[in-house]
């Protein structure tokens, strides 16, 4: 479904403003000529081969930026593309992420294991599912702690949010003359609670078309 572009017609009162012409149902298109540059790069996140269309879309406050997300499937894939913009939300970079692996800890020994004091999220290194190793981006020293985000993803603009608190940190590894991130987060909602590990790769603005 494409919704309403206009604000003022029942939406939410904190549905959020989004950058470039973001929005539930947007037509997000990757040039398939970036496949192309990205040939040579050992990466392992799989570039969608069709548009992507957006079933849900967010707004968070992070490291003094604004994170807008937009998230769709593809098939059985599940792509989350992530806007970091500026306060007036000038886009200043876009990071495609495809979603590698849920985990489910069914204990709270098993919770110890991503959280704990030297849990997975936050160690100086991450071993990924995709077997690749990745260092970490955020924060000092041998051990940090995951940075609390909370997200409140929209699938109807006229409906209330569901809200997921993440407890996360970044990881990336050089891929040839590319990034690739490993961004892993212990997810909580309402109905789940669940680790996430997405593999990304940062997609050049006049290479993505919001439409």
């Amino acid at each position: 479904m494409f919704w309403d572009k206009l604000s003022g017609d029942g939406k939410d009162p904190d549905y959020p403003k989004l950058p470039l012409d973001l929005r539930l149902g947007a037509i997000i298109s990757v040039d398939p000529a970036q496949a192309l540059l990205f040939a040579g790069a050992d990466l392992t996140v799989p570039l969608p081969a069709e548009d992507l269309v957006a079933d849900a879309v967010s707004a968070s406050p992070v490291f003094g930026l604004t994170i807008a997300r937009a998230y769709a499937r593809l098939g059985e894939a599940t792509y989350m593309v992530q806007f970091n913009c500026a306060a007036d939300l000038t886009v200043n970079d876009a990071t495609l992420f495809h979603l590698s692996q849920e985990i489910f800890p069914a204990s709270e020994d098993a919770w110890e294991a991503w959280l704990g004091e030297r849990g997975l999220i936050g160690g100086p290194d991450l071993n990924a599912p995709n077997g690749k190793t990745y260092q970490r981006d955020w924060g000092d020293g041998g051990q940090a702690d995951p940075v609390l985000v909370t997200e409140n993803i929209y699938v109807d603009p006229k409906a209330s949010p569901r809200v997921v608190t993440h407890k996360m940190m970044l990881y990336s590894r050089e891929a040839g003359d590319e990034r690739e991130y490993c961004l892993l987060s212990a997810d909580a909602a309402p109905d789940a609670a669940l680790v996430r590990a997405w593999i990304g790769v940062d997609i050049p603005l006049p290479s993505l078309k919001v439409y």
